[in-house]
């Protein structure tokens, strides 16, 4: 997942997706967070994405481009066999 809002909407969603039985990559150095009172925007990226790091796997662009450069898709995991698959049509139960 990529996107502004790391604290915001990738959190949201991530930790949403996970409990239905998604699979989730975070690629942290494509997201953001606002800052909040006394926190920075980096304090807040930095305290989401430990807090993700138990929902998602937390990936960078460099992990995830192709070598020839990048091609708009992230690369594909295996899906672990201890994780609960969702129906093939992508909908939860």
């Amino acid at each position: 997942m990529i996107g502004y809002g790391t604290s915001m909407c990738c959190l949201s969603t991530i930790v949403d997706g996970y409990h239905r039985g998604y699979r989730f990559a975070l690629v942290e150095d494509a997201c953001a967070a606002r800052a909040v009172r006394a926190h920075s925007e980096a304090a807040m990226h930095q305290y989401a994405t430990l807090i993700l790091e138990r929902f998602a796997r937390i990936t960078r662009t460099a992990q995830e481009a192709p070598p020839s450069g990048p091609t708009g898709r992230l690369r594909h995991q295996q899906a672990d066999p201890q994780q609960p698959q969702l129906p093939a049509q992508g909908r939860g139960p």
